[in-house]
């Protein structure tokens, strides 16, 4: 996954680039989003990076006490990038086979 970043202020920053995963039909006792990733950013004034972020299959598993182990569940997941949990700028969807 990538996405970009861009300074549009006139001082140098940083930006915390956060990337969140969850099933689009969410089971009760699991949650909406979980924070999989996150990278701090330092920009220029009007400077723009690539910010990649890589998931791996065993980044969604889950435990499950039932078979007392740790799985991941086929379908839908949504795939979420901003500056905070509140702060959703983009927002995906991938399948898990």
């Amino acid at each position: 996954m990538q996405c970009k970043i861009t300074n549009t202020g006139e001082k140098a920053g940083a930006e915390v680039i956060q990337l969140y995963t969850g099933e689009v039909k969410t089971p009760a006792d699991r949650p909406v989003k979980e924070l999989k990733r996150f990278k701090k950013v330092f920009l220029e004034p009007g400077e723009t990076r690539t910010v990649t972020f890589f998931i791996r299959r065993k980044d969604l598993a889950h435990w499950n006490t039932a078979g007392n182990q740790w799985k991941t569940d086929k379908g839908d997941y949504n795939l979420l990038i901003g500056n905070s949990s509140a702060g959703i700028r983009l927002h995906g969807t991938f399948l898990v086979k």
